[in-house]
């Protein structure tokens, strides 16, 4: 069987190879029967190689190749002989591609995997992030999976505390099971006494839905903000430590960093890292500059009295998603231009 499991998702990247290696057999004899390959290092001759091999003491072998896909699309010969392997490929062995990104619907692959899938043969997961407005219906979905049922509300409250972090989604939710037990049913005043952190947390994913653009969900994360007493200058500081990730996540890719070395360099975890870069996809380096001035140009106008705090944040959220331009060069002389946004 051929898989390929392909989409940003992490989460939902790993959940469904974890699904597959425990369908496979008993763990201890799986790990023996596993080879993991890198796309960036490995040739289809060597995938081939790998895939033939007889497995031990268990039914299949796994071969795992990691990021071979997008690279090899460049190279038609190649993709010629793998799509050739893909249709005498051993029954003893379980291909499974993983990509970190969404493939392109025109891949040769992954259209051949599609159809391959149509007759029973090969097996395509994509793995996206759920939308702002999916997110909710996702939560309660994955809290029947684990047995339990979780009102909209609650779903909603927890959506919004953590944001499209479905791993984390997880972990609160298996926090959530046990505390609800037997009751099996978690209610919205569960997720405020379970997620203690869920208020002050909403200003990373504030900066997330800055980040990403999505205005409602921005407003709705600053009203929750404010109303948990959040000050302006916390929320700006936080803002700005976003924007200044996701400008040096930037430089080092388009430098063609490794992506470790990345980790290494700024000190942050890998999905931190990962998801700055899908986020700066939005951003051109002279948009990020621009946002620096805008906060702070409404630090400033907050700090001086010439703004109140709620009309400064919620000039600066609009500035920032719409990626409006400061006037930088024009002098102040009243309310308006000590706060330019716009120009």
């Amino acid at each position: 069987m051929i898989h390929l499991i392909h989409g940003e998702e992490e989460f939902l990247r790993s959940r469904q190879l974890a699904a597959i290696r425990q369908q496979a057999g008993p763990s201890e004899l799986v790990e023996l029967n596993t080879i993991e390959l890198a796309g960036d290092r490995v040739t289809p001759s060597e995938l081939r190689n790998a895939a033939d091999a007889v497995p031990f003491l268990c039914e299949h072998r796994l071969v795992i190749v990691h990021n071979g896909l997008r690279r090899w699309g460049d190279q038609p010969a190649e993709i010629e002989k793998l799509l050739s392997y893909l249709d005498r490929l051993p029954q003893t062995t379980e291909l499974i591609f993983v990509e970190e990104q969404k493939l392109d619907p025109r891949h040769p692959i992954l259209r051949h995997l599609l159809a391959l899938e149509q007759a029973g043969q090969a097996r395509v997961y994509l793995c996206l992030t759920p939308s702002p407005r999916e997110l909710p219906q996702w939560v309660r979905d994955h809290a029947r999976s684990k047995g339990v049922a979780i009102s909209p509300e609650a779903a909603t409250a927890l959506a919004d505390s953590i944001g499209p972090d479905l791993r984390l989604i997880d972990v609160e939710l298996d926090k959530l099971v046990a505390y609800v037990s037997p009751r099996r049913r978690i209610e919205e005043a569960d997720v405020h006494a379970v997620v203690p952190y869920a208020q002050a947390g909403n200003v990373f994913h504030l900066a997330d839905a800055i980040a990403e653009r999505r205005t409602e969900q921005a407003f709705v994360l600053l009203r929750r903000l404010r109303e948990s007493g959040s000050p302006a200058p916390y929320l700006i500081t936080m803002i700005q430590r976003q924007l200044r990730i996701l400008l040096q996540v930037s430089e080092l890719t388009r430098a063609r960093v490794p992506f470790n070395e990345i980790i290494s360099r700024l000190g942050l975890r890998d999905f931190i890292v990962r998801r700055a870069q899908q986020q700066a996809r939005h951003w051109t380096t002279s948009e990020l500059i621009d946002a620096f001035q805008l906060l702070l140009s409404a630090d400033l106008a907050i700090k001086t009295g010439q703004l109140d705090e709620d009309t400064a944040l919620d000039l600066l959220l609009v500035a920032l998603i719409s990626r409006a331009k400061p006037d930088i060069h024009k002098e102040p002389t009243g309310l308006r231009p000590a706060y330019q946004l716009y120009r």
